[in-house]
This record gives structure tokens, C-alpha cells and sequence, in this order.
């Protein structure tokens, strides 16, 4: 990965954890307050989650798998994976569940639908 591009992602996984700390208190995240969450997503899973490149797309998956995935990484119970425990460790399970909400309202693009 390309220097630019882990000075951006270290820059989202700072913001969304700033951001994260801050709102601890909210029992539902606002609509404004999750996307800023799922921003960080997006550097790796693409612009509203629907491509992700080497990275799974997320828009159009189910809540339930989102969710699960999210607190498996969060647990660090995930074989080889590399950075998404370190960026959903710091989130609480009201911000993961509005996360996984987010991302399943979605429409997943027409590539994922064919799929």
C-alpha cells in the first residue's frame, strides 16, 4: 500500500475513533455521526461500501452478517485478519450495530447482485 494512501487511512481510523470517544455517551448514533463512522470504511472498501477492490464490498449485505463480522474482528476471533481489529476495537456495540444497519440499507452494486 502506497504511503499516501496508509497517511489516509491513519488519518480515518483517528478521526473515527476521536469521533467515537467523543459521542460514547449516545445510545444510537445520528445518521450524520454513522456515516462519519463508515468513512473510514471506505478508503478500503469503496465509496459507500459497494466496491471494495482487494476488499469485500459491504453495501447490500445483511445486517446480521455485518454485525457479526464486525464484533468477530472487534474480538480479534478473525484468522488472519490484518487492520480490522485494530479499527473496530475502539467501537461499541450500539456504533457497530449502526454500522452494520448503514451498510445493509444499502443497494449493493449490479457486479455484487450478479454475483
Amino acid at each position: 500500500m502506497a504511503v499516501k494512501q496508509l497517511r489516509w487511512l491513519a488519518a480515518g481510523v483517528v478521526s473515527g475513533l476521536v469521533v467515537s470517544t467523543a459521542h460514547a455517551a449516545a445510545a444510537e448514533p445520528d445518521p450524520r455521526r454513522t456515516e462519519l463512522l463508515a468513512g473510514v470504511c471506505f478508503s478500503c472498501h469503496g465509496t459507500d461500501g459497494r466496491h471494495g477492490g482487494d476488499f469485500e464490498p459491504l453495501a447490500g449485505r445483511s445486517y446480521e452478517a455485518l454485525q457479526d463480522t464486525l464484533l468477530a474482528f472487534r474480538a480479534d476471533t478473525v484468522p488472519g485478519a490484518t487492520v480490522m481489529p485494530r479499527l473496530v476495537k475502539g467501537l461499541d456495540e450500539d456504533e457497530i450495530r449502526a454500522l452494520a444497519r448503514y451498510f445493509s440499507s444499502l443497494e449493493a452494486s449490479s457486479a455484487e447482485v450478479s454475483r
